[in-house]
């Protein structure tokens, strides 16, 4: 600790990524505990909807852009960062389909990009090359510049952008910066990281390994201190199952399958299709479909029909992951994700069909069985036709399956067999959900939070403690 002040830290809270990890009443008491104060930057269009926590404080603040001449450069930069590694066969599969819509000129130009990114040097030098032409056009609105330390929830990668110019920011006004990363597959499907990484808290080895082989993160400078929005999951309190179900409408004696949505409508439609089917030779089962946090799949018309049927039928419950779709800018990601319901959710469901989602690692952590729902069919001329992507060809999907902790549907009479299957035989793979937990989410020991505070802490400290001697 500081002499003479606290600790000082700005947490940007530019997306869910912020509020799933950081922002949570557990660990903003960690913090406050060790005198530390918590700055909050938070995206203007959520300022009012955020939960405010107090003894915080919080700033409104703008997500940083680049503007006038350096965003041409900033676009083509992180196309190519995001193309890496290009050797990755979910990449070579996904830039061979875009590749099918462009023209000769443009399928050339991309390939040569593709050849850059198969390498780690090359997409490093290509870092310096894009730090150097944006930097005077960076917008980073903070006015705020007595932080002893700036905590980012990522590195760059696709998604997590801002971050970069929040880091750059940061290191020019002498501000030291420690990433923490926020998702599974952020280090590993994202592309090439956006900024230089000093300080890398990881959740477990999967997740060092990608840092260190993917992105090019010295060892040294990684370091595994577990999942923290999961950490807490084991001595949280739980109502019963049976008060739980009651309060949603649903029976505590049949059995129950959590569908886990993605972004797209066509996959909601055919899960009811296919539990409408199989009630009709087994009504002992019930379905809770928990819908997307995605504002724009919230707000389409279709989405809004069928919440309105599913709600109508005897069995079913709909579970709204992001409360507050009807706010905000719908071309953004989401800030609040509603949590205490599906931990319930997951602990008391007897099955998980999702589509290749972080929900089939959490349904990992409560050891359910997992049936990852893949195939695509034709729909009415109201619901969005199906989005391929070949997430089982992906880094991340690839290792997740080398698990073997999930099953795979490919066809709705194959799904309704596995759930049948699944639902006798609840401990099949129960072995392989545990790799995978042990794998991906680190050290789960009630003391990640802690970890997360000490680090900072005492990186913080031996910062100022260097720059005082060689002040002295």
């Amino acid at each position: 600790m500081t002499k003479g002040r606290s600790i000082r830290i700005g947490i940007p809270v530019m997306g869910k990524g912020a509020t799933n990890h950081i922002h949570r009443p557990e660990i903003v008491d960690a913090f406050l505990e060790r005198g530390v104060e918590l700055y909050f930057f938070v995206r203007p269009d959520y300022f009012d909807i955020i939960q405010k926590y107090p003894k915080c404080h919080y700033i409104a603040c703008e997500i940083p852009t680049v503007t006038g001449r350096g965003k041409t450069a900033a676009g083509f930069f992180e196309y190519w960062r995001n193309l890496y590694p290009a050797s990755d066969p979910g990449r070579r599969i996904r830039r061979r389909e875009l590749n099918s819509r462009r023209s000769c000129m443009a399928r050339l130009r991309n390939e040569v990009l593709a050849w850059g990114a198969r390498s780690q040097k090359i997409m490093q030098m290509a870092l310096r090359i894009e730090e150097m032409m944006v930097r005077d056009a960076e917008n980073v609105a903070i006015n705020y510049n007595q932080l002893d330390c700036m905590l980012l929830l990522g590195i760059g990668t696709h998604g997590t952008q801002p971050e970069s110019l929040f880091a750059r920011w940061a290191r020019r006004n002498g501000i030291p910066v420690i990433q923490v990363v926020a998702n599974y597959d952020g280090l590993s499907s994202k592309g090439f990281r956006g900024t230089d990484v000093g300080e890398l808290l990881v959740w477990g080895p999967a997740m060092r390994d990608d840092a260190i082989k993917l992105q090019g993160i010295p060892e040294s400078q990684v370091k595994m201190i577990g999942a923290l929005r999961y950490d807490h999951l084991y001595s949280r309190e739980y109502p019963t199952r049976k008060v739980f179900l009651h309060q949603l409408g649903l029976d505590p004696s049949q059995q129950t399958i959590l569908f886990a949505g993605g972004r797209n409508e066509y996959h909601y439609f055919e899960m009811l299709a296919a539990f409408e089917a199989f009630r009709q030779h087994d009504q002992r089962l019930q379905l809770v479909i928990r819908v997307y946090p995605k504002k724009g799949l919230l707000r389409s018309a279709a989405m809004r029909v069928f919440i309105r049927y599913a709600r109508s039928l005897n069995g079913v419950y709909v579970s709204i992951a992001d409360p507050s779709f009807e706010k905000g800018s719908v071309d953004r990601e989401v800030l609040t994700v509603e949590e205490e319901e599906l931990w319930s959710l997951l602990k008391y469901s007897d099955v998980v069909v999702n589509l290749y989602s972080t929900i089939a690692l959490e349904a990992c952590l409560f050891n359910k069985p997992i049936i990852n729902m893949w195939y695509f069919g034709s729909v009415g001329m109201t619901v969005q036709q199906p989005i391929y992507t070949p997430y089982p060809d992906m880094h991340h999907i690839r290792k997740f399956e080398s698990y073997g902790a999930a099953e795979k549907a490919t066809a709705r009479e194959e799904l309704v067999d596995l759930i049948r299957q699944a639902i006798k035989h609840p401990e099949q793979r129960a072995e392989q959900r545990r790799l995978a937990v042990e794998r991906e989410l680190g050290p789960l020991d009630g003391n990640v939070k802690e970890r997360l505070v000490d680090f900072c802490c005492s990186s913080i400290s031996g910062i100022k403690s260097t720059n005082r001697t060689r002040a002295a």
